[in-house]
């Protein structure tokens, strides 16, 4: 196949992965925006799936993007490695420096974003949130109920969770790590249902 079919292909399979992460983007800002569970009490739902789902094809769709960037690169590599090797003012040394000067670039970026990553991660903080009615506050986790899983809710509120299916009148067979809002839809319950069962659970 020819390097000019090969680049065809390349760029239109990433201009169909762009708009993949755009839409999916666009998804998960506007029509199932991130704060929308906690103000309201509820989830949003497209099609059976949350943001976190979409959130998953989203970061998805980006690898595959970055691959193919990648297989641009090698495609174009002579050209990447003398439009360095200009922009360091060094144009009519041999190729072999030329190809020195484009690795040399991309380890610098690959060092860069992995440097960054580590930074970032070590700027994450941890909050505890006070549990009970002594704090006048409901659970953070409690908040987001439709995001969780049977199993999670139950390790959270400490109520077991054959009690919680029993009280929603689920099967005794149902996936406890299934999501919440993916059970939702297929049983025909409530979130307030489940949260009613955590109040009952409080006051006793």
């Amino acid at each position: 196949m020819k390097r000019n079919t090969w680049n065809f292909i390349v760029d239109g399979v990433t201009l169909m992965l762009f708009g993949g992460l755009a839409w999916t983007g666009f998804l998960m800002h506007y029509v199932l925006p991130p704060r929308y569970g906690r103000a309201h009490g509820t989830d949003l739902l497209l099609w059976g799936w949350d943001r976190h789902d979409y959130g998953q094809i989203h970061f998805y769709l980006a690898l595959g993007m970055l691959a193919l960037i990648v297989i641009h690169v090698w495609l174009h590599w002579s050209w990447v490695c003398s439009t360095v090797s200009s922009l360091l003012g060094r144009a009519k040394v041999k190729y072999g420096w030329r190809i020195i000067y484009g690795v040399i670039f991309f380890l610098i970026l690959a060092a860069g974003t992995a440097g960054s990553l580590v930074w970032t991660n070590a700027q994450v903080e941890h909050i505890v949130i006070e549990r009970g009615r002594e704090s006048g506050k409901h659970n953070s986790s409690i908040q987001n109920i439709g995001q969780m899983s049977l199993q999670e809710i139950s390790q959270k509120t400490e109520i077991p969770v054959e009690q919680i299916i029993a009280e929603l009148n689920l099967p005794a067979d149902i996936d406890v790590h299934e999501r919440l809002g993916r059970l939702r839809r297929q049983y025909a319950f409530e979130t307030e249902d489940v949260r009613q069962v955590i109040e009952n659970h409080r006051e006793k």
